[in-house]
């Protein structure tokens, strides 16, 4: 049974004639995507210069400058550095998690809309004859992920859980980790219009 509050707010932003066909939440315990393969290394290796560059400074600091006007210019420069590590190595996925415990996907006979409630109310929507192509991911068990549209080499990073890169890349529309997947698939492909 679907919450009663996400049947709320989807209704009240319906256009005349509009009609939900399906809604769901996104899963929000998939928290390692294709980009992992790249960003786990590579945010372990951010945080390790940067805890190097902070136990040096301060190994250096104490021995050159004893004392001088810059002592703690260098340890300093380098907390912004362990900041950005530490989010990459793990703040991301639990941000991703809040993220997707606050949105809400929907396929209308007009229109995908998601829907998140985080600090503010964010719609986004694709209206189904703007729907050039369907790229989805689905494993055997028909959960995955849904983009509708090309979002290119640079979409690979848009359900990494980095903020930066907001979840409608390009102004294309993604459903991530959805457990029917599949289905949703079947649906869009047969309410959006044939060309």
């Amino acid at each position: 049974m679907k919450d009663s509050s996400e049947t709320h707010a989807l209704e009240i932003k319906l256009l005349s004639n509009e009609t939900i066909h399906w809604y769901g939440k996104p899963n929000p315990w998939v928290i390692f995507g294709p980009a992992d393969r790249f960003l786990i290394p590579f945010s372990l290796l951010c945080g390790v210069f940067a805890f190097y560059w902070e136990y040096t400074t301060f190994n250096l600091e104490s021995q050159i400058l004893n004392g001088g006007p810059f002592t703690y210019l260098y340890p300093i420069t380098g907390i912004p550095v362990i900041l950005v590590a530490l989010y990459l190595i793990i703040g991301r996925f639990f941000y991703k998690f809040w993220l997707k415990t606050k949105t809400i996907y929907a396929v209308s006979n007009k229109r995908l809309i998601v829907i998140t409630q985080g600090k503010s109310r964010k719609e986004r929507f694709q209206f189904l004859n703007h729907i050039k192509m369907i790229e989805k991911s689905v494993d055997k068990n028909g959960a995955g992920s849904l983009t509708f549209g090309d979002l290119g080499s640079g979409g690979l990073f848009t359900n990494a859980g980095i903020f930066l890169i907001d979840k409608d890349f390009q102004g294309v529309l993604s459903f991530f980790d959805l457990p029917d997947a599949e289905e949703v698939y079947q649906l869009v492909d047969q309410l959006r219009p044939k060309k």
